[in-house]
């Protein structure tokens, strides 16, 4: 029997492991998924080892530990490089790979809710899982991309650490950037939600906007913004898609994100395209 996992802190709220469950039964792969919960101060050799103890080809990784193990693996894909993070991780002839599947998770997403890539775009947050839909929106080629922080700082580091057409600022000028956005994505929790929750949002009636939290109780404006008629994602359809990519590079196998979706209860996805599912390793 095959093992797999989800190693991070904390991981009590994740659905990885039915998706994963559900697939390999699909598959008729004979192997499980278990979520470990490790301590937040892990150091990324540690995570590492944890993993090889555990026994496990494969392994998705969360906050905090997607950026120390970087060091520790013997092959990184380049859109792990560039965002500079890793959230899957196997085992391939004796050798760790390290993959980024958050990127095309997300543009997953984008898809199923048809958004538009040759408008502008605007980022909320300037973490790792604005880093990673940054990176995406610049692979789909997105003319125009706004990221807004709390914290502007950050914003502005990323804009100038990934290039192209990225520009930065506070979440104060949402209001005024929104005018013209084509799709929306939001990236923050905790006081950057508050900060996004106090600022007056409206969109074109053709834009899509996605809260990737997909744990958060009544994510910042987003019922309002459905209930205007304004196409919406919660981030389910990204976990769906970033974990079909991962189980391809466990297994060898394509997952069918629609069996994830419907575990989550989220609408049958578009038609996949080819670049969303890289062939294993």
């Amino acid at each position: 029997m095959s093992r797999y996992g989800l190693l991070g802190h904390p991981v009590g709220h994740s659905r990885s492991p039915a998706l994963h469950a559900a697939w390999l039964r699909a598959a008729q792969i004979d192997g499980t998924y278990e979520a470990f919960d490790l301590p937040p101060h892990t150091p990324g050799a540690l995570v590492i080892a944890r993993l090889r103890e555990l026994g496990l080809r494969g392994a998705n990784l969360t906050v905090p530990f997607k950026t120390r193990v970087l060091d520790h693996l013997d092959h990184l894909e380049p859109t792990a490089a560039r965002t500079g993070a890793v959230n899957t991780v196997w085992v391939e002839d004796g050798e760790l790979w390290g993959a980024n599947t958050d990127v095309g998770g997300f543009l997953g997403e984008a898809r199923d809710l048809g958004a538009a890539m040759d408008g502008p775009a605007v980022v909320v947050g300037a973490g790792g899982a604005a880093r990673a839909v940054v990176v995406g929106l610049l692979e789909a080629g997105v003319p125009q991309i706004t990221v807004l922080n709390r914290t502007p700082d950050r914003a502005i580091a990323l804009a100038r650490d990934l290039g192209g057409p990225v520009e930065a600022g506070p979440i104060a000028r949402l209001t005024d950037t929104l005018r013209d956005a084509s799709i929306v994505v939001v990236c923050v929790s905790g006081a950057g939600a508050a900060a996004l929750r106090a600022q007056p949002v409206a969109p074109p009636p053709s834009a899509v906007w996605i809260d990737l939290i997909y744990w958060m109780p009544d994510p910042p404006h987003l019922a309002t913004l459905a209930a205007r008629g304004i196409r919406t994602g919660d981030g389910r359809q990204m976990l769906v898609h970033q974990g079909a990519l991962a189980l391809r590079h466990f297994t060898g196998v394509a997952a069918d994100p629609a069996v994830g979706l419907a575990i989550l209860g989220v609408g049958a996805p578009l038609p996949a395209t080819p670049d969303d599912t890289p062939a294993r390793g």
